[in-house]
């Protein structure tokens, strides 16, 4: 948290503004064209890209349709969405096809840094490209492409800097804020609370063809009324039942709630530690964004073992919260 939230540090607003996003991107951009511009040579750039590419490959690839990558396992393939473990990739952050998989593994090295002899077409437009987008030709450092601040801060920079504050400011409250640490992902089981007399949840609908529930209704009503809910997390309440909404001490709560209430110990603000790293590249490097991977897929990996349902098929253990 506190190597995301340190970004461009700046006194953090009441709520994000237009105006706060801008002047905090045309400060990064002022900072970093008064600096002297890093130069890597080619041989040094290709093999930092050619390493992240097979990390992310690496946490990637126990995900993937069977037969959808190459028998080697040295290529990309779509994610399977029958995988609970990975499918949140697909569902929530819109990783989908090789492409996404594909766009996670590109790389760059962060602002100001002259990769010489780079070229977009083979670099970048390239299938097999290692580079991620918007980046720009330059002559400095004996020419090149680069990742530069000033020009990525004039690119839609209203739409940019909305996005750029808001999350900025998520993370920073995140950091602030004390973790909940008594809320035992019961989300997943408010999810498909149903007693007697109530309709099917949507959620046990959904995932009746990909994983099975290991404890009986009685155990997850049980569970969900015996001390009540704690989740903070907006984007995990919207999909309770309906008859669980009452349990959580956070009732009726709107996207502006986040700004609030977002807390590091919820498994769903570490999952979207990676949406929040996909938003801004490349104005962090792209071994941040891998970092945000491995931590939101170890998240992802509790927020399943903790539910009511058995992932066994999946090689992953219950973690038996009822």
């Amino acid at each position: 948290w506190v190597q995301v939230a340190s970004l461009h540090a700046m006194p953090r607003p009441h709520l994000p503004s237009r105006g706060c996003g801008l002047r905090a991107l045309q400060a990064c951009a002022s900072t970093a064209a008064s600096t002297q511009p890093v130069v890597l040579e080619r041989e040094d750039w290709t093999s930092r890209a050619e390493a992240h590419r097979m990390r992310v490959l690496e946490m990637l690839r126990g995900g993937m349709r069977v037969g959808d990558a190459k028998p080697d396992g040295t290529e990309f393939g779509g994610l399977d969405p029958a995988n609970p473990i990975y499918n949140f990739l697909l569902d929530y952050y819109n990783i989908r096809g090789r492409k996404g998989t594909k766009r996670l593994a590109r790389w760059s090295p962060g602002l100001n840094v002259v990769l010489r002899d780079a070229e977009y077409d083979r670099d970048v437009d390239a299938i097999n490209g290692l580079l991620a987008r918007k980046c720009v030709p330059t002559e400095e450092g004996g020419g090149g492409l680069v990742y530069s601040a000033r020009h990525l801060a004039a690119v839609d920079a209203g739409q940019f800097a909305k996005t750029f504050g808001w999350y900025r400011s998520i993370l920073q409250v995140t950091e602030e804020n004390q973790p909940v640490l008594n809320c035992f992902g019961l989300h997943e089981w408010a999810m498909v609370y149903r007693p007697a007399g109530a309709e099917v949840p949507a959620s046990l609908e959904y995932q009746k063809d990909v994983l099975p529930l290991r404890v009986s209704q009685d155990e997850i009503n049980e569970a969900v009324e015996r001390t009540g809910i704690q989740c903070t997390h907006v984007d995990a309440i919207r999909f309770f039942a309906p008859s669980a909404t009452p349990f959580n001490v956070h009732a009726g709560l709107e996207r502006e709630d986040q700004m609030r209430l977002e807390n590091p110990a919820c498994v769903h603000a570490s999952m979207d530690l990676l949406k929040i790293a996909m938003k801004i590249v490349p104005f962090i490097p792209s071994n941040l964004l891998a970092d945000a991977l491995e931590v939101s897929l170890a998240a992802r990996r509790l927020d399943v073992a903790a539910s009511p349902y058995d992932a066994s098929a999946f090689h992953l253990a219950p973690v038996k919260i009822e």
